[in-house]
């Protein structure tokens, strides 16, 4: 059984929960529309293309009831992408200098291994107020008083609670999330072929920005002819800042992209299920799978390390050859140790 064929199966084997919390009879979309709709409400469930209506009243940043503003496009919290992620007036962050310890982790891959529910999703009763979102950021002042010093800790942790989504709790009657939406988000994350461990094999955040050590089974060759094929027209080559029909961005082109931190996880996210409300959606990028995703992460990596400073890390595991010179060449394994540094085996 090969490796694509093997991680269908597990995908499959995955249970589509139909967890209904409203008295109407109301028919769930089917299993691959509803991963879909509930990867676009993980990015932003206010908006359209993801069956929402808008943003609830009393917040103003829709950062502030975002799932991925706090659990991170992995889904890692402090453990993936977001673990340097800062509070501000206009966003959350997920839990870095917070009081609250509980976990942002939800991937049960590489995070804590279990699967959520509806009311994992919903908070019923203990979720915060959409106000308390932005409403509940004091700054520090220039030369801080005691009480001020703690205005700021209490109204940071408030504002990064996750918000009540229920049709019963303290936003009762403001707009939340639809009975498809809390399905859908559910059999999204509970969904194996869209774990973080699909797309990585580690991801080490003691590295700044952080390093992504794609998954062995992926193939740059083919993630360059996917990019061509899907991404090219409106990004330009990956050192490009093209002004296509994406509107210029990201600004600097993709390779510049993701030299941010924790941009890989959000890239992969995007990537594989568009952005709502804008014309990068699922079906424009060609419907990719989770080896699509690998494939093209790898060959960006292997084009910034050739056309910037080189320099050994995750991104050049895989295999290197000259087109010329069909059946020769080297396979490359990259993997992060203790203390920031790396081991390299290549084998010809």
């Amino acid at each position: 059984m090969n490796y694509r064929i093997k991680r269908m199966a597990l995908a499959l084997s995955v249970p589509l929960l139909c967890l209904g919390w409203s008295t109407a009879a109301l028919a769930k979309p089917e299993p691959e529309a509803c991963i879909e709709l509930g990867a676009l409400a993980y990015d932003n469930w206010t908006k359209a293309d993801a069956g929402g209506s808008g943003m609830p009243a009393g917040e103003t940043y829709s950062d502030y009831v975002r799932c991925k503003s706090c659990h991170g496009w992995d889904r890692l919290g402090l453990n993936g992408g977001y673990v340097r992620r800062t509070r501000t007036a206009e966003r959350p962050n997920a839990g870095l200098g917070d009081l609250n310890a509980v976990s942002r982790d939800i991937a049960p891959g590489l995070g804590n291994y279990y699967e959520i529910d509806a009311e994992d999703v919903l908070h019923e009763g203990s979720g915060r107020a959409f106000e308390d979102g932005s409403g509940s950021w004091v700054p520090l002042d220039a030369n801080p008083t005691p009480e001020n010093v703690a205005d700021h800790a209490s109204g940071f942790t408030l504002g990064n609670m996750h918000p009540d989504f229920s049709t019963t709790g303290v936003n009762a009657g403001n707009t939340v999330l639809t009975q498809d939406q809390v399905d859908c988000l559910v059999d999204f994350i509970n969904f194996a072929d869209a774990d973080p461990k699909f797309y990585f094999d580690t991801i080490d955040t003691d590295q700044n920005p952080a390093e992504y050590v794609i998954n062995s089974g992926a193939s740059a060759t083919a993630g360059r002819s996917f990019y061509v094929e899907n991404c090219k027209a409106c990004h330009g080559e990956p050192g490009e800042d093209f002004n296509g029909a994406n509107g210029g961005h990201p600004a600097g082109g993709i390779a510049a992209y993701l030299a941010g931190d924790g941009k890989y996880s959000e890239f992969v996210h995007k990537a594989r299920w568009g952005i709502p409300d804008t014309l990068m959606t699922r079906a424009a990028i060609g419907t990719p799978d989770s080896q699509d995703m690998i494939d093209v992460m790898l060959y960006l990596q292997e084009y910034i390390a050739v056309e910037t400073d080189f320099a050994i890390t995750g991104g050049i595991s895989g295999t290197w050859y000259l087109e010329e010179r069909d059946g020769e060449g080297f396979l490359i394994d990259v993997a992060p140790r203790d203390g920031g540094t790396w081991e390299l085996v290549a084998t010809y």
